[in-house]
């Protein structure tokens, strides 16, 4: 066995350890830092391999490459000195003696502010080069003309247009205030109004990202109103004759009457005036935690992304806070024991801008796809053969990498499938800790994927898109529309739905969660309202968060007759990836083979049935012959006959070269 190292360099700009290299055998490397061999900086097992590592340490330092096979026989390379600057000395962070707000990092970071201030992270709405019923821009807030961007209402939370701000605000990196438009930012610029630009600027809360232990609250320095809660009867359900007054900073915040703007400062423990605050406060302090930023890690990532829906890992079944230090079992990329890859490491697309959108997300960063081919070979395998449909790279063209090797996911957090907002329950946690009512949340874990072919483009529900008529459905079992409190035979409207079919190009089966949910139709418009979950919060009555809803969306009138109807999502499953020889084997697709049972209907539901009966569709060429198993009856007409898919099926693959004749030769 032998082990090349290429390259082994620091790149003090993004402070990232860079290793490469080549093997000659079939075999998994892994780095090393060579004073500290349990110091495990990533694992790679592609013929030309690839690590990447923010924090090796201690620095500067030498990295060693060792390979092992199946047999765990090992070999190593040369070990590499190279110099890596340390991650706090001599850093000018180090400095600081004052935080005073964004404004402290945008002193000396305005270009890196710059390049956020048109990102989806910061905007909250972008382009939509990926959806295709929408055709401009759109997000969870259209920040720009009125008329010419989408807003979006999902199967979790709902709609943010109609609930108070700070609701939704939270993990957002804006500092509270409604984000300019690029546009607006650079009108600033042509009339020389270095005020408001740098105020604008300062608005970008770098710390949400680049300091993990960051907390922030609503400034105790401005208004806050009481907030009235209903209270729980001694059924367990809202009474309404009942309610509790939260005040001071227990309430809401006061925003401006015509900007609806707000301020965020640090959660900083020695801030007198954060007392009653019901946040939990930082460990350290605002001036610490400014001394001390660092790159984007997993954590600081999750802080925001594994709470979405409203809990940890409840929206996203791949991500949770498992993910911050995960065994390779539950990810492979992100364990220290795997690759040891940061969130970055995938998704950094320069220029503070991010790669990468789910099925049942609108917006994109920037134009270019994220898949596993953005890192990896399309023929990882090595074993492509046009005519052979058991090779692994044959699949690969039409089987996404994800569906091998994610077998389940919510593997350690249970993640929600389905959410019924007429079962409300009291929680003393609810809205930060103030208290709330909450809807029921059905929840699994180690869940099965569902599986649907996706060519990279979705279809994406936006408020005001007519629904009956329009949009796809899908039937509830007698189970599921029980558990949303609908009748027995109920469809649900899907409202993010994954483009592509068995014939289309570049579509591969991808594993998908399904989600549940339950919103009202507006039955004189034919679109959903958009509920206010702050009312909900707020009372535990789903009819008077719909009643307020009404009230305030454009178009709508309180009088309106509504029904409720289920809805439904499908969402991408991209994290989880396990170590290669815990993919799926070939029973878990083909009954007839070994490695079942199976999880998916390539016939029935995926498009790869017989064109006619098996009688009529083999008379095609010759009279009915003896039965075969599912790899002879391949082998003998596509490996040895080359014979093309559309001989049998209803869709070709022009690209394997393969005949089409239905002569029997």
């Amino acid at each position: 066995m032998a082990i090349f190292i290429e390259e082994a360099t620091w790149d003090d700009e993004d402070r990232k350890l860079k290793v490469k290299g080549e093997r000659d055998e079939d075999m998994t490397i892994t780095v090393v830092n060579a004073a500290n061999p349990s110091q495990v900086l990533g694992r790679d097992d592609d013929d030309d391999w690839r690590i990447r590592s923010r924090h090796p340490s201690p620095v500067p330092c030498r990295v060693r490459a060792i390979g092992a096979d199946n047999d765990n026989a090992q070999s190593d390379a040369d070990s590499v000195t190279i110099t890596v600057s340390a991650p706090i000395a001599g850093d000018p962070h180090a400095s600081i003696i004052a935080y005073n707000g964004p404004q402290t990092c945008v002193a000396c970071h305005e270009n890196e502010a710059r390049s956020l201030h048109g990102s989806v992270h910061y905007q909250q709405s972008g382009p939509t080069d990926y959806v295709t019923n929408i055709d401009g821009p759109s997000g969870e807030r259209w920040n720009g003309t009125p008329g010419q961007g989408y807003s979006g209402i999902n199967t979790y939370c709902g709609a943010h247009e109609t609930s108070p701000r700070f609701t939704c605000a939270g993990c957002h990196v804006g500092n509270g205030r409604y984000p300019k438009t690029e546009d607006e930012l650079l009108a600033l610029d042509a009339q020389g109004d270095t005020e408001s630009v740098l105020k604008e600027l300062a608005n970008i809360d770098c710390m949400m990202c680049h300091q993990e232990q960051y907390k922030r609250f609503p400034d105790p320095a401005g208004d806050f109103m009481d907030l009235l809660i209903v209270s729980e009867g001694a059924d367990g359900k809202p009474d309404p004759n009942r309610m509790i007054t939260r005040t001071d900073l227990a309430g809401i915040p006061v925003v401006d009457p015509e900007t609806l703007d707000f301020d965020f400062v640090p959660a900083d423990p020695s801030n007198p005036d954060l007392a009653g605050a019901t946040v939990a406060l930082m460990d350290i302090t605002a001036v610490e935690a400014a001394r001390s930023v660092h790159p984007t890690t997993r954590q600081s990532c999750l802080n925001c992304h594994a709470g979405a829906g409203g809990g940890d890992g409840t929206k996203r079944g791949d991500l949770s806070s498992a993910l911050i230090d995960p065994d390779p079992h539950t990810d492979y990329h992100m364990s220290s024991g795997g690759a040891g890859l940061v969130c970055a490491d995938c998704h950094a697309a320069g220029n503070h801008r991010v790669l990468g959108r789910g099925v049942d997300l609108r917006p994109n960063d920037v134009p270019e796809r994220l898949t596993c081919t953005s890192f990896h070979e399309d023929r990882p395998h090595g074993d492509y053969d046009s005519r052979d449909g058991r090779a692994r790279d044959t699949h690969a063209e039409r089987l996404a990498c994800q569906t091998c090797h994610i077998p389940t996911f919510a593997k350690v957090v249970a993640t929600e499938v389905s959410r019924d907002w007429e079962d409300p329950h009291y929680s003393a946690k609810a809205c930060n800790g103030r208290g709330g009512w909450l809807p029921r949340e059905d929840k699994a874990a180690d869940l099965t994927p569902s599986y649907q072919w996706f060519d990279g483009t979705s279809e994406v529900y936006y408020l005001t898109e007519p629904v009956v008529g329009n949009l796809p459905t899908i039937a509830l079992s007698d189970q599921e529309a029980a558990g949303l409190g609908l009748a027995s035979g109920s469809q649900a409207y899907v409202l993010g739905m994954p483009n592509g079919d068995v014939a289309s190009d570049g579509a591969k089966l991808a594993p998908m969660k399904e989600h549940l949910g339950k919103v009202a139709l507006n039955k004189t418009t034919n679109t959903l309202v958009a509920h206010s979950t702050f009312e909900f919060f707020r009372t535990g009555d789903f009819q008077r968060a719909v009643k307020s809803g009404l009230e305030q969306m454009a178009g709508m009138n309180v009088d309106d007759p509504v029904e409720l109807v289920g809805v439904h999502t499908y969402q991408s499953i991209n994290h989880g990836v396990e170590a290669s020889g815990d993919a799926l084997a070939c029973g878990a697709c083909h009954s007839s083979m070994s490695g079942g049972p199976v999880r998916m209907d390539l016939q029935g539901e995926l498009g790869y049935e017989l064109k006619g009966p098996a009688s009529q569709v083999c008379r095609q060429c010759h009279e009915p012959k003896e039965h075969m198993s599912f790899a002879k009856l391949h082998d003998k007409h596509v490996l040895d006959k080359r014979k093309d898919c559309s001989t049998c099926h209803n869709f070709s693959r022009p690209h394997r070269g393969l005949s089409t004749s239905l002569s029997d030769d």
